[in-house]
């Protein structure tokens, strides 16, 4: 149930409410800070110590959404603050994804694990956001929502959940590197334009 609603939760509600607000590239960016939360959890819970390479990819991940939200001007922030709340929230969830499902996939089945966590979240957000009543009528849209939720989310999340049964916590958190990546590549050029809000 935790890993439904601090994990899975706000880490796909909270990333499409920054898309729809701002964009799918700055939603991912922000959502990269997720590992360092990851990082600050295990530091504080298992005393571990940390490392200068986490400590300065920790200020380097925390710099760059400084200046993807300011351009450098404090005074100016360019992303407006519930988006940058919304996108903070989506890598706590981001964070919880990684630390949460791992003891479960050890003992659990990952499909189950998974297919649980996205359902209950689901369920939830369906009771506070009921849907039904302006289904869309379009072939498209349900081929777009298809691929959202196949490729989108199920299919990563079970990798995801997949690699906690083999590998750390933090290792999984840390590809994460990637997403922004792939995310900045994948969108088109009107997704680098800042809109105030």
């Amino acid at each position: 149930m935790a890993y439904a609603v601090i994990g899975v939760l706000p880490f796909q509600y909270c990333f499409f409410l920054v898309v729809a607000q701002a964009n799918a590239a700055i939603a991912t960016v922000i959502q990269f800070i997720g590992p360092f939360f990851v990082l600050a959890y295990l530091t504080l819970t298992k005393q571990e110590a940390l490392r200068p390479i986490d400590v300065a990819a920790s200020l380097l991940a925390f710099g760059g959404v400084f200046l993807l939200s300011t351009h450098g001007n404090i005074h100016d922030l360019r992303i407006a603050p519930l988006t940058l709340l919304f996108g903070i929230m989506s890598a706590v969830g981001a964070a919880a994804n990684s630390l949460l499902p791992q003891a479960m996939v050890t003992r659990q089945s990952t499909i189950s694990v998974t297919g649980w966590g996205l359902l209950i979240s689901g369920l939830i957000l369906t009771a506070i956001h009921p849907v039904w009543t302006s289904l869309p009528s379009s072939p498209t849209v349900y081929l777009n929502l298809s691929v959202v939720i196949v490729m989108g989310t199920i299919i990563p999340t079970l990798w995801q959940n997949h690699a906690l049964g083999h590998i750390s916590g933090m290792t999984v958190a840390f590809m994460d590197a990637f997403k922004p990546l792939a995310s900045m590549i994948g969108a088109p050029s009107s997704s680098f334009t800042f809109s105030r809000k």
